[in-house]
C-alpha cells in the first residue's frame, strides 16, 4: 500500500512532514506525540532523525517500525555515520521488510562530545547502495534475502543552501547536483530563515533538478535554541543576532513567544509555498498537533500575501553572499572534485569525503574543531587557481 508520503508526491499535493528525535526516557511521549499528530491528518509523515549532534538515541528504524504499529507514516532518517556497507545494506534489508521504505540518506552530525565517529562511507555512496538495491528488483533477490516482497526503497537526500560565502554554497550546489545524479528522488534543505536564501534556492531548484522535488525545512526556535545555534551547536545553521534578539523580546510576552514563533513559522511556509516547493518539514519546539494545526492555518491565511511576509524574514548575516543566475548556470558542468589538488587537501577531511562538503560547516570553518577551516573549501579555492 502507498504510503501517504508517497500519494502526496504523485498527486502534486503540498507535502508536510513533522521531524521526531526518540531521546531516551522520552520515547514513550515521543510516540503519543506523534500518533495523535499523524491522526489529525495534518501531516503526510513523521520524519524519524537518526542520532542528531551524533548522540545516541533510539534507533530511528527501531522507532519508525514502531510507530507503523500505531499506523503513523514514516520517512527514515538514515546515517552513513558509523555504518560500513554490510551494516547499511542489513539495516536496508530490515527496513524493506518492514515496509519503512520511504528514507532520507544523510552522511550525519559528528559526534558533539568529541567523541570519535566511523565515516566509511558518505551520503552519495549511500545514495548509490541504495540505487543498487532498487535496480536489483526484477530478480530473486529480494526474496532470497527473506524480505518476501517487491520493494522500491523511495530516497531523499539533504543540501543546506543557507551558505553566506560564495565557495561554501557553490559547493553545496555543486554535491547536491550530484546526489541528484545519484538517484535521490526528493530533497529536504537545512533550516535557515531569510527568504532571499530560499528563492536562491527555489530558482536553483527550477534550473537544474529536473523536476525533483524539493521541501523546505522550517525549524520553530527558542531564544535558547537561538543562541545554542549561533554558538556552533546546531552544526551549520545560523539564526544571527537580530532574530535572537527578536526572539527574546517576543519571550517577554504572556505567552512566552509561542504566539510569535508559530506565526513566524506561518509566514516561512507561507513564502515556501508561494516560491514553488513542494512542501515543508517542521521541526523545533511546539511541534504537537495544536501547534502544527496553527501554523497551516496561518500559512493558508497568508498565502496571498507570500511576498509581504517575505519581507519580515530577512535574517541574512552581514554582506552575506547570494548566487546569482549567472554563477548557478555556470556550476552545472564543473567537477571539481577530480582536480588533483582537491584530492590531495580532502584527505584532512574529518568526515572522510571526498566528493564535497557536508553541510555542517559556517564561514568557511569545519564543524569539527574550534578554528579549524573546511578542507574542501580550501581545495575549492585551490582547484579553481
Amino acid at each position: 500500500m502507498s504510503s501517504r508520503f508517497r500519494q502526496a508526491m504523485a498527486t502534486g499535493e503540498f507535502i508536510v512532514t513533522c521531524e521526531v528525535v526518540a531521546r531516551p526516557g522520552k520515547v514513550d511521549q515521543t510516540l503519543d506525540k506523534c500518533v495523535a499528530l499523524y491522526g489529525t491528518g495534518l501531516v503526510h509523515a513523521i520524519s524519524v532523525a537518526d542520532n542528531p549532534d551524533g548522540e545516541p538515541a533510539l534507533l530511528a528504524d527501531a522507532f519508525a517500525a514502531e510507530l507503523a504499529q500505531h499506523g503513523v507514516g514514516t520517512l527514515v532518517q538514515f546515517c552513513s555515520r558509523d555504518r560500513n556497507r554490510r551494516q547499511a545494506l542489513s539495516q536496508l534489508y530490515a527496513l524493506a521488510r518492514a515496509g519503512l521504505t520511504d528514507i532520507v540518506a544523510m552522511t550525519g552530525d559528528y559526534p558533539a562530545n568529541g567523541e570519535d565517529a566511523a565515516f566509511a562511507m558518505g551520503s552519495l555512496e549511500l545514495l548509490g547502495l541504495i540505487g543498487e538495491l532498487n535496480a536489483d528488483l526484477g530478480g530473486d533477490a529480494w526474496e532470497q534475502k527473506g524480505i518476501g516482497r517487491r520493494v522500491d526503497l523511495m530516497c531523499g537526500a539533504v543540501t543546506s543552501p543557507f551558505k553566506w560565502q560564495p565557495e561554501e554554497s557553490a559547493l553545496q550546489y555543486l554535491k547536491l547536483l550530484k546526489k541528484v545524479t545519484a538517484g535521490a528522488q526528493f530533497i529536504i534543505t537545512q533550516m535557515g530563515y531569510d527568504a532571499e536564501k530560499h528563492r536562491e534556492f527555489a530558482d536553483f531548484a527550477q534550473s537544474h533538478l529536473a523536476g525533483v522535488p524539493a521541501i523546505a525545512h522550517v525549524f520553530i526556535l527558542n531564544s535558547n535554541l537561538a543562541q545554542a545555534m549561533n554558538e556552533g551547536h546546531f552544526p551549520g545553521c545560523y539564526a544571527g543576532r537580530k532574530l535572537y534578539a527578536d526572539l527574546v523580546e517576543e519571550e517577554r510576552s504572556a505567552d512566552g513567544g509561542r504566539d510569535a514563533r508559530l506565526l513566524r513559522a506561518a509566514k516561512q511556509v507561507a513564502v515556501i509555498k508561494g516560491l514553488g516547493y513542494r512542501g515543508v518539514h517542521l521541526g523545533g519546539v511546539s511541534m504537537d498537533a495544536e501547534g502544527v494545526q496553527s501554523i497551516l492555518d496561518a500559512a493558508a491565511t497568508l498565502a496571498t500575501d507570500w511576498r509581504g511576509c517575505a519581507a519580515d524574514l530577512g535574517y541574512a548575516p552581514e554582506n552575506g553572499w547570494y548566487l546569482s543566475d549567472q554563477e548557478a548556470a555556470a556550476l552545472a558542468p564543473t567537477d571539481y572534485s577530480a582536480d588533483e589538488a582537491y584530492q590531495r587537501v580532502v584527505a584532512g577531511c574529518p568526515k572522510r569525503l571526498k566528493d564535497g562538503p557536508c553541510g555542517g560547516g559556517m564561514a568557511g570553518s569545519c564543524e569539527v574543531g574550534t578554528g579549524r577551516k573546511c578542507v574542501h573549501v580550501l581545495a575549492y579555492q585551490a582547484a579553481l587557481r
